[in-house]
């Protein structure tokens, strides 16, 4: 009997097409059924064990949570759940996600001027600041490592804490730079970027953004009200706890939601794997007996331990989800090559349904947690290359009265975040040596001249 290696081998070279193509779905969805089956049992009794331990009370979570657990109970009895509601209930999370990340974004900036802040009130005397030296070993580091992704990934984080001393028009020119990249790419791909960058610069404030988590909202109304130049001690250290109960409660929320997010991608996997499959795999049992008692605990005022009950079934599982990725990473990416390569096939034999359904699967299965499931034919189109610098131009032009009504702190910071987060914009070593040290150079300020020190040795010296 062929594995799945050997029907997608013959699926490229064109044999046998109409029996591979069937055997192929079948294979790949029972797969994925497989894999989502263990991967929403063991998510799903850890979100039981957070919520029993720490009693979570958030009146948004516990709603799309108790919907998630719903459909959840249907799935382990081996009811039917419609696709629509494991869509909408995804949809739902994803519109949460969005606030949080606009919320983190925020923080992230008052991170940055809480951090060069806090050396005006700490004996700075006995510290040494040397710009050479500093600049030296910021080049040694990034260039310690061999590997291209790794010394880019160190740049952009670098320029991330560096102090900021651009002009605005500067600035600008770098991100006109950035979007020369995006010439002649697809509409979505640009949008995609612009949009990244409008979250960074808190021009973005999606639906639920001062609703949705009040006191976490409230906190970053505090923090963007405060007067960092000329800011006390006291209020220092009032905004620093702030920053830090706001961080740990967005922190608290992403895992959660997170973790939900994960558990819906892998029920709507399996709800659109039904029926697709040539035989159920016996982990399947096994899990839906794990979910079904994770049920009955919500639904139990105690939440009993259910460590015991639950790990005799793991045993089972073990192995298994890493043989199944092992194989779906080999064969994944030919779903979506058959669909446009044998559309007419595909058609004429009835599976182009089953093969749409299982292109979505590779998407819920891809680690992209929220990645759009249905592409939207307008975002697939390839531009022309005046695309890419419009919409340079219309965030330039959405950036410049925000700049204005910042002040200089937070101006600062949020030029140093969206720097940190464009392609590497320097056209070689000497450029790069350049910028770093025009940027420890001009920086005047002794507290944040200290504060950029303390924290680029923390950096480097973490990778050692």
């Amino acid at each position: 009997m062929k594995n799945l290696n050997d029907i997608s081998h013959e699926i490229t070279k064109g044999k046998n097409l109409p029996q591979n193509l069937q055997k192929y779905m079948e294979s790949m969805s029972s797969l994925y059924e497989g894999l989502a089956y263990i991967r929403l049992s063991m998510n799903d009794y850890t979100l039981y064990e957070i919520q029993r331990e720490k009693q979570v009370h958030d009146e948004r979570f516990s709603g799309l949570s108790v919907r998630f657990q719903e459909l959840a109970r249907v799935l382990a009895d081996e009811g039917a759940v419609l696709p629509g509601d494991a869509d909408a209930l995804r949809n739902d999370v994803q519109k949460v996600m969005e606030v949080i990340t606009a919320y983190v974004d925020r923080l992230n900036i008052y991170e940055y001027i809480i951090n060069r802040v806090e050396y005006r009130f700490k004996d700075t005397s006995g510290m040494k600041y040397n710009d050479e030296e500093l600049s030296e070993k910021i080049m040694s580091y990034i260039f310690s490592d061999r590997d291209n992704t790794a010394i880019i990934s160190r740049i952009l984080n670098v320029i991330g804490q560096l102090p900021m001393r651009l002009s605005r028009n500067k600035f600008y020119e770098y991100l006109r730079d950035a979007f020369t990249l995006y010439r002649g790419a697809q509409r979505g791909s640009i949008d995609d970027f612009a949009y990244m960058l409008r979250t960074l610069c808190m021009a973005v404030k999606p639906e639920g953004f001062e609703t949705y988590f009040p006191e976490i909202y409230n906190d970053i109304e505090m923090l963007a009200c405060a007067d960092y130049a000329n800011i006390s001690e006291d209020e220092f250290n009032r905004l620093s706890e702030v920053l830090s109960d706001a961080s740990e409660k967005v922190r608290e929320y992403t895992d959660l939601f997170i973790m939900l997010a994960e558990n819906i991608n892998d029920l709507y996997t399996i709800v659109l794997a039904h029926g697709k499959t040539a035989e159920e795999k016996p982990e399947c049992a096994y899990a839906r007996e794990i979910i079904r008692a994770v049920q009955e605990g919500f639904e139990s005022a105690e939440m009993p331990d259910l460590s015991g009950f639950v790990q005799e079934r793991f045993e089972s599982f073990e192995g298994r989800q890493e043989r199944f990725l092992s194989i779906l990473s080999q064969n994944d990416s030919l779903a979506e090559e058959a669909v446009q390569a044998h559309e007419d096939l595909l058609e004429e034999h009835g599976l182009r349904p089953a093969y749409e359904d299982l292109c979505m699967m590779v998407k819920l299965q891809s680690g992209s947690r929220f990645a759009p499931l249905n592409e939207d034919p307008e975002r697939m189109k390839v531009t022309d290359e005046s695309c890419a610098d419009e919409a340079c131009e219309a965030l330039i032009c959405e950036l410049k009265p925000l700049f204005s009504q910042f002040s200089q702190p937070v101006r600062r910071a949020v030029m140093a975040s969206i720097l940190s987060h464009l392609p590497v914009f320097f056209k070689g070593i000497d450029e790069l040596r350049q910028y770093i040290n025009a940027s420890l150079q001009q920086c005047a300020d002794t507290a944040e001249r200290c504060a950029v020190s303390e924290i680029m040795n923390l950096i480097m010296d973490d990778t050692v």
